[in-house]
């Protein structure tokens, strides 16, 4: 009892609440520790998010860009193909026509596969 008079209580009550105040402040820098290293996670995962939505939108326009080159490349290369099929009927008239008849059905075949 005579510890207890002598401000014992009292030491050990402000020790307690000390070591409560201590912890507390140890488990709230822990979890803002925890809460910046997650807002930074967060923030590198939506760069990255938005850096693969720029790639991906780049890489939709310039294949829609070659689609259109293709196609226009198609029909300049079926224009080549009638007149060079033109040219060897013109050719046909003329010289060896088993050799010319023979480039002109292949030629035909490939026209019409396409």
């Amino acid at each position: 009892m005579e510890y207890l008079k002598e401000g014992g209580l009292l030491s050990a009550l402000l020790t307690a609440a000390g070591i409560a105040a201590l912890l507390t402040a140890l488990w709230k820098g822990l979890e803002a520790f925890r809460g910046l290293t997650g807002d930074r996670e967060r923030r590198e995962s939506r760069e990255q998010m938005r850096e693969l939505q720029i790639r991906m939108k780049n890489c939709e326009e310039r294949l829609q860009k070659g689609d259109l080159r293709f196609e226009s490349t198609r029909g300049d290369l079926t224009q080549t193909l009638t007149v060079l099929n033109a040219m060897l009927m013109h050719f046909i008239s003329g010289n060896d026509h088993q050799k010319l008849r023979d480039v002109k059905k292949e030629l035909d075949d490939y026209l019409t596969g396409r």
